[in-house]
C-alpha cells in the first residue's frame, strides 16, 4: 500500500485583514515590517508616514490596497509585500511597493507576485511594476519585470532668501 503526501508549499502567503477573527492579531507586526522596510529602502520620503498611510488605509478596507503575509510552515511571520492600485487618464497598474522574505521560500515570491497580479487584474489593472533599490537583474531573470524607467534622486537645497 502506498502513501500520498500532501504537497505544501513551505509558506503560506495570506491576505492581512486586520478583523479578521483568526488572523487579525498579525496586523501590529505587518506594521512593524512595513515600517522597517520604509526606513531601509525609502528612507527619504518619511518611513514614518509611509507606515501610518498603510496601516490606516488597511483598517479603512481600502480597496486599492493588497498586503500580504508569509508565514512559515512553524507559523512565523517571515515575510510581507505592499502593493497598491495606481491610476492615472484612465490606466490602472498595480505597483509593488515592498516585498520582503526574510527565510529561503522556494517559490514564496513568485506565488506572493501571480496572487497580487490575478488580484489586480481583476480590478482592471494592465500593468504591474515596481521599484528596487538592488538587484534589478534578479527581478528580471526570477519574476519577469523589465526597466521601463530608471527612478533618479538627488536633495533640493533651499536657497537664501527664498
Amino acid at each position: 500500500m502506498s502513501t500520498v503526501t500532501a504537497i505544501r508549499p513551505e509558506i503560506q502567503i495570506i491576505q492581512v485583514d486586520p478583523f479578521h477573527p483568526q488572523l487579525g492579531h498579525l496586523f501590529p507586526f505587518i506594521l512593524r515590517r512595513i515600517l522597517e522596510f520604509a526606513q531601509i529602502h525609502y528612507e527619504e520620503i518619511s518611513p514614518m508616514a509611509q507606515a501610518k498611510d498603510y496601516g490606516a488605509r488597511l483598517v479603512a478596507a481600502d480597496p486599492k490596497l493588497y498586503v500580504q503575509a508569509f508565514i512559515s510552515q512553524e507559523g512565523a511571520l517571515v515575510g510581507h509585500s505592499v502593493a497598491e492600485i495606481m491610476e492615472f487618464a484612465g490606466k490602472k497598474w498595480l505597483f509593488v511597493a515592498q516585498c520582503k522574505l526574510d527565510v529561503p521560500g522556494g517559490d514564496c515570491i513568485t506565488r506572493a507576485l501571480t496572487e497580487g497580479e490575478a488580484w489586480a487584474a481583476a480590478r482592471g489593472c494592465t500593468l504591474m511594476m515596481m521599484s528596487t533599490a538592488r538587484s534589478d537583474s534578479a527581478w528580471v531573470k526570477q519574476f519577469g519585470f523589465h526597466t521601463i524607467r530608471h527612478i533618479m534622486g538627488r536633495p533640493i537645497e533651499k536657497k537664501k532668501g527664498t
